[in-house]
C-alpha cells in the first residue's frame, strides 16, 4: 500500500463536504514533510482540492461541494485553536433579526488579527476585529453585543418592535451566568453600544449589575440611535436620543397607506 492510498485510505472516512487539516490524518503515522509532499500530488491529480493553506476538501464525482459553514469553521480553528466567531447578517438571520436571504454569498468573522476578505467558490468571508478573543469568551455573547452595536443596520432592513423583541428573547434563553456577563463584556465595545446594552439590561430588570458599565460612560455624551422611542424605555437615563418616535410608523405600513389613498 503506498503513502497516497493510505492517505486516500484515511480521506475517505471524512463526511462529504469536510474540511479537514494535517492534524486530521495523524493516524496514518506518516511524517508531515512526506504528508505533505503526497497532499500536493492529490491536488493536483484533482482528487481533493486545496480549501485554503493546509485545509483540504474531497473531490467527489469530478466536484468539489463544502459549505460555508465548514469553510468558516476551518478559518475559525486553526491549530486546534479558536481563532473566530461567525458574526453579522447570517447570524442575524438565524435568530430571526432580518429576513432569510437565499443563496447567502458574503459571510463574516470576528478575528483578533484582521487580514484581507477571501474567496471561496461562490462565497466570500469578510473579517471585522474581534473586541475580545474568541478564544476565550463565549461566542454566543460576543454575536449578541455585534447585533446591539449594528442596532441601526438592522432596523433598516427589519423593523425596531421585532429587533428588541428577538433580542429579549434570546437573551431570556440563556442561564444567569451568561445574562450577568454581558455588562461585563460589553465594556469592551463602543459607548454607544454600552449605552444600549445598559438600557435594554435595564429593561430587562438586571440593573444591579450596571455599576462599573454606567461608570465607564463619559457623563456628557450622547448617543443618537435609530430606534423608536418606545422599544427602549429607558434610553434617556443612558443619555441615547431615539431618532423615532414613537408614534412613527414604518415604512411599510406608509407604502400601504400611500397605495389605499
Amino acid at each position: 500500500m503506498t503513502k497516497a492510498d493510505i492517505l486516500r485510505a484515511a480521506i475517505r472516512h471524512f463526511p462529504p463536504g469536510k474540511v479537514f487539516a494535517y492534524s486530521d490524518l495523524t493516524e496514518t503515522y506518516m511524517k508531515h514533510s512526506a504528508m505533505v509532499i503526497e497532499m500536493n500530488q492529490l491536488v493536483r491529480k484533482g482528487e481533493i482540492a486545496r480549501v485554503m493553506r493546509g485545509r483540504f476538501v474531497a473531490v467527489s464525482k469530478g466536484t468539489l461541494t463544502v459549505s460555508p459553514q465548514e469553510i468558516m469553521g476551518a478559518i475559525c480553528h486553526y491549530r486546534n485553536k479558536v481563532c473566530g466567531y461567525e458574526t453579522g447578517p447570517s447570524i442575524w438571520e438565524k435568530w430571526g433579526l432580518i429576513p432569510a436571504i437565499e443563496n447567502r454569498s458574503e459571510y463574516y468573522i470576528s478575528i483578533m488579527q484582521m487580514r484581507p476578505a477571501q474567496k471561496h467558490n461562490n462565497i466570500t468571508i469578510r473579517f471585522k476585529r474581534a473586541r475580545l478573543d474568541p478564544g476565550q469568551y463565549n461566542h454566543e455573547i460576543l454575536q449578541f453585543l455585534d447585533a446591539l452595536e449594528s442596532v441601526n443596520t438592522i432596523v433598516k432592513i427589519s423593523d425596531c418592535q421585532t429587533y428588541f423583541e428577538t433580542m429579549s428573547r434570546i437573551f431570556r434563553s440563556w442561564n444567569e451566568s451568561a445574562r450577568n456577563q454581558l455588562s461585563n463584556y460589553s465594556l469592551a465595545y463602543r459607548p454607544v453600544t454600552r449605552a444600549i446594552t445598559g438600557a435594554f439590561l435595564q429593561q430587562e430588570g438586571y440593573q444591579n449589575n450596571l455599576g462599573r458599565l454606567a461608570a465607564s460612560q463619559h457623563p456628557a455624551s450622547t448617543y443618537r440611535v435609530h430606534v423608536n422611542s418606545d422599544c427602549l424605555a429607558h434610553a434617556a437615563e443612558w443619555k441615547i436620543i431615539c431618532e423615532k418616535p414613537a408614534d412613527e410608523p414604518n415604512k411599510k405600513q406608509k407604502k400601504q397607506t400611500s397605495k389605499k389613498s
